[in-house]
């Protein structure tokens, strides 16, 4: 059996230890957005009216004419999220 070039097996240590770093720090990345759209979208909206529940919280917005801007609030999640693994 022939073995690997000298440091050839270095080389592939170290490039599976990159992308485990990156890997995990996607995922942490992604953890976060998530943990900040349920804090935007669920936990902030609660805090405000104490007692109600969530969907007539919506309604009521709604019905007010106005709107939490979900689609925007994660478009930007989303941005951020792409723009900071990408720095990876």
């Amino acid at each position: 059996m022939v073995s690997d070039a000298p440091g050839m097996s270095s080389i592939a240590g170290s490039q599976a230890r990159a992308v485990a770093v990156a890997v995990a720090g996607t995922a942490a990345v992604v953890a976060y957005a998530v943990w900040a759209a349920t804090q935007i979208l669920v936990l902030n909206p609660l805090a405000a009216v104490p007692g109600a529940m969530l969907h007539d919280i919506y309604d009521e917005v709604t019905a007010a004419g106005e709107s939490l801007r979900e689609p925007v609030g994660m478009f930007v999640l989303t941005l951020v999220s792409c723009a900071v693994s990408s720095l990876q």
